[in-house]
């Protein structure tokens, strides 16, 4: 596996990494293990002003959507597809570019749920560079496979998550991907445990 070097430590760039996969397979985590690591990382959301919206539909807080996404899935799509149809289909890539304006100067952003090829795209446009994780074993489901369209953009990088959602190995992902540390190397953890 070759290593992705994205982020030297000390250049004054906004870095940005788009984390794209199946539901459930670790993004979310993977992004917050790279936060915990690392203090210049901010942690986006194509799907956080989703949340925002749905939150109102069932009348619970935000975090609450967040707890409960496995359930709300159906309901988080309905509400993500909509707006998209009738506020155009850049309605949410706005929303993303409003919180990736945000960013001290120096950090790194994290989207921890690229979707589509457009929002792929427009993590490429900015500079940035795009992993898909998976799971070994997981399939995506026809409504997965609807949603990510991503025939026309490679990954810059393909990451198994084979350990879960907490463990070291996923920590030693995050490390080669942030400070360019030998994916190689943590591939090799990640064989021994």
């Amino acid at each position: 596996m070759e290593q992705l070097n994205l982020f030297r430590q000390g250049t004054p760039t906004t870095h940005l990494l788009g984390i794209h996969g199946p539901d459930g397979v670790g993004k979310t985590s993977l992004a917050r293990a790279a936060q915990n690591l690392d203090g210049r990382v901010r942690v986006l959301s194509v799907g956080g002003p989703i949340k925002q919206k749905a939150a109102g539909a069932v009348d619970l807080p935000p975090a609450r959507v967040e707890q409960n996404k496995a359930v709300l899935r159906t309901l988080l799509r309905s509400v993500g597809t909509t707006a998209r149809d009738l506020h155009g289909k850049d309605h949410w890539l706005k929303k993303l570019a409003e919180q990736y304006a945000t960013l001290p100067v120096g950090s790194i952003g994290i989207i921890d749920d690229i979707r589509t090829d457009s929002e792929a795209q427009w993590v490429k446009d900015q500079g940035g560079s795009v992993i898909t994780l998976y799971r070994k074993g997981e399939v995506p489901t026809e409504a997965e496979k609807k949603e990510m369209l991503l025939e026309d953009i490679e990954a810059d990088l393909i990451v198994w998550n084979d350990f879960g959602r907490h463990s070291r190995q996923l920590e030693a992902i995050a490390k080669g991907i942030l400070w360019g540390d030998s994916l190689q190397k943590a591939e090799r953890q990640m064989s021994a445990a």
